[in-house]
């Protein structure tokens, strides 16, 4: 057993805090939305809780590591914990966008991603020792206990399903609202710039958080993702 290393503590804790956060402010803008009937709003604080709970993995090999001085027992839990998410958060995302952009087509996107997404989850639980490459966490002297490293095998099924999404979320939802704020004017533009923004910026958040090593870079990371909480309030305010 060994304490916290100073990088694990703050991925840890960054994480924690996003999760809280997201899992607090979710609900209550819900809540909020539903009562004004703005129904654009109710999506995004679905879509937002989804999207904190990809730090759901951390969050609690953080915890663990706290209370008992030693990372998950099964990291193939952890991958669980912190990829199950991506389908809905990503479904969710392209359903606000398809209303706000192009609503004939909201049907036949659903449809669509939603199959793939279902086939991700089928891969994700039945095949999650080959889906990721878990790098045990050092525990020496000097860097103390990190969190469980892991890494999608870039050889399996998973790795493309999940880059289809990003890419997607780029072409459709980002694009598509560079579009609309090139057509639009004044309140409205910006509304859609900052929605934009929210599209462009969230892909490469998640690839620096699930592919690079914590350290200098976690930061850039969720810093990524208070400027995306900030995006979304301009974009989907009443």
């Amino acid at each position: 057993m060994a304490e916290l290393g100073l990088i694990g503590f703050l991925d840890g804790l960054t994480a924690t805090i996003i999760v809280a956060f997201g899992l607090i402010a979710g609900p209550i803008m819900y809540y909020k939305a539903k009562k004004m009937n703005a129904k654009f709003l109710q999506l995004g604080a679905i879509m937002s809780v989804f999207a904190v709970l990809l730090w759901l993995g951390p969050t609690i090999d953080f915890i663990t590591i706290l209370l008992t001085q030693r990372n998950l027992d099964n990291s193939l839990l952890y991958g669980i914990l912190s990829y199950m998410w991506v389908p809905p958060a990503l479904i969710t995302s392209f359903y606000l966008g398809t209303l706000i952009l192009a609503p004939k087509s909201t049907k036949i996107v659903l449809i669509v991603f939603s199959i793939i997404g279902i086939i991700f989850e089928l891969l994700l639980f039945l095949d999650t020792a080959n889906a990721f490459v878990f790098t045990e966490p050092p525990t020496d002297f000097v860097s103390g206990t990190q969190l469980i490293d892991s890494r999608f095998n870039s050889r399996h099924p998973i790795f493309y399903l999940i880059a289809l999404f990003l890419v997607a979320m780029v072409i459709l939802n980002g694009g598509g609202a560079i579009r609309q704020a090139v057509k639009s004017s004044g309140v409205v533009r910006k509304k859609f710039i900052a929605l934009a923004a929210i599209f462009l910026l969230f892909p490469v958040v998640a690839i620096i958080d699930a592919y690079i090593p914590a350290g200098a870079i976690l930061f850039v990371s969720r810093s990524g993702m208070i400027l995306i909480a900030i995006f979304m309030y301009l974009a989907l305010k009443p």
